[in-house]
């Protein structure tokens, strides 16, 4: 039932998503939070304390601890744990 759930909302933000390059929900969570990025092209690089994602507007870097894909289909991709920072750019 809760995977259903996860789709319907990845379905709904990416209907949402009409005009701009790449669009994220933060949303809070039991153990951290959850940010589903929609216009995601690939990951890059995943490990539990780093997400890199392509986006059409570049990387997006999600860093923090006990990090998961929760979800990565159709274009979107939603990474939960102990999120700690997330920022547009190139990693260094």
């Amino acid at each position: 039932m809760q995977k259903r759930k996860k789709k319907a909302r990845v379905k709904e933000t990416l209907a949402a998503v009409l005009s701009s390059s790449f669009h994220i929900e933060i949303d809070r969570v039991r153990g951290g939070f959850s940010i589903l990025v929609s216009g995601t092209k690939s990951i890059n690089e995943f490990s539990p304390e780093e997400a890199v994602l392509k986006t059409n507007d570049g990387e997006l870097i999600i860093s923090g601890n006990n990090l998961q894909i929760a979800v990565y289909e159709g274009g979107a991709a939603e990474i939960s744990g102990g999120v700690l920072s997330v920022r547009l750019g190139r990693k260094d």
